[in-house]
């Protein structure tokens, strides 16, 4: 039987659409679809993400976390605060947690309420410790120079804009402060165009915004883990903690941001942004 060369078309047509199905939902994860698609998706995954990740305690430790407290220790003490940026399921607020020396604060951020959920069950321990923020990384909701220190593993790729998703990071981070980025490495870059850099390309964007002591090391199958300094002298002022510099999600206004039974608000405009499950609500 010959098929005919228009049904071999309309073969060839079909596989094509599916390809692209395949590629923009499962290896860029939307990204090339919009915020909003990332979202969905990520909602969706969220109970089944960490199941999929399947993260190693040990290896959390030594190729995560310790390398991150050390610098933050450097910089800052042992109660540094640290934004975490598309935080997720918490995987990076949990491992800094588990070390035995890290006293501080942190903030995770993310665009997703279901992963958001996911993490504030996985750190209910240390909910006296951490705030779940449900907000996309550009515009962050703080002040200049916020945080002690910044980072945003797995994500850069998945976001519209990254190089004003970085500068949003550099901004909040205080001068002397570190940051913590993973660079997109391995066999499927190309699935990614215009998303991801070489190693030499991404050192050369964070010097571009003023970052310096830039430190590129191997860290998982796809991403390379990137340390950089905002300035060049560690931090001398001490924390005045990242609520003063937490701007309303309502008003804009910073400073004014208070607890309040399960949740803050703002005393300017009396806002309410109840703390649940999910978050901190927008």
């Amino acid at each position: 039987m010959t098929l005919s060369p228009i049904l071999l078309l309309a073969i060839a047509l079909l596989i094509l659409l599916g390809l692209l199905f395949y590629w923009l939902i499962f290896i860029s994860e939307g990204a090339y679809l919009g915020r909003g698609a990332v979202r969905r998706l990520y909602d969706v995954g969220a109970s089944s993400y960490d199941g999929v990740k399947q993260y190693d305690g040990l290896s959390e430790a030594t190729m995560l976390a310790n390398p991150i407290f050390s610098r933050l220790e450097e910089s800052s003490g042992p109660t540094a605060t640290l934004l975490d940026v598309a935080t997720g399921t918490a995987r990076l607020p949990v491992a800094l947690f588990h070390l035995p020396f890290y006293e501080g604060e942190l903030v995770g951020l993310d665009l997703s309420r279901q992963m958001l959920q996911q993490a504030a069950r996985k750190t209910r321990d240390f909910a006296d410790r951490i705030t779940l923020i449900h907000h996309p990384a550009v515009p962050l909701p703080f002040d200049n120079e916020a945080f002690d220190g910044v980072a945003c593993l797995e994500a850069l790729e998945f976001m519209p804009d990254r190089r004003a998703a970085l500068r949003e990071m550099v901004r909040v981070l205080k001068t002397g402060g570190w940051l913590f980025v993973s660079n997109r490495t391995g066999s499927d870059t190309h699935f990614f165009p215009g998303r991801v850099d070489s190693d030499q390309a991404f050192e050369r964007l964070l010097a571009e915004l003023g970052l310096t002591e830039i430190d590129t090391r191997p860290w998982q199958s796809y991403y390379h883990l990137v340390f950089a300094r905002k300035g060049t002298a560690p931090q001398t002022a001490p924390s005045m903690g990242w609520q003063r510099a937490f701007r309303c999600l309502n008003c804009g206004t910073s400073g004014q941001m208070a607890r309040q039974g399960n949740g803050m608000q703002c005393a300017h405009c009396a806002h309410a942004m109840p703390v649940a499950d999910g978050g901190v609500g927008v």
